[in-house]
């Protein structure tokens, strides 16, 4: 999931012109919410992270220190 995720990254980041780091940065943000929130997974059940993510919250709460929330973002 990992790699097919880089991959279509790579794909945008040779497709696109960015005409500044903010550019670059709000796209790349863009592209992860909708890789979390839209596309489901087959390795998930077919379902977005976010949803398993939730899922698995609700099956064992103890499992997580925070809730799951709709934030995506780039790691700092």
């Amino acid at each position: 999931m990992a790699e097919r995720c880089n991959g279509r990254i790579a794909k945008i980041l040779r497709a696109e012109r960015f005409v500044s780091a903010a550019d670059l940065q709000e796209t790349l943000t863009r592209y992860l919410w909708a890789c979390n929130h839209r596309i489901p997974q087959r390795a998930l059940g077919h379902m977005t992270p976010i949803e398993r993510l939730r899922t698995w919250q609700m099956e064992g709460p103890e499992l997580f220190s925070s809730q799951v929330d709709n934030v995506a973002g780039l790691d700092s």
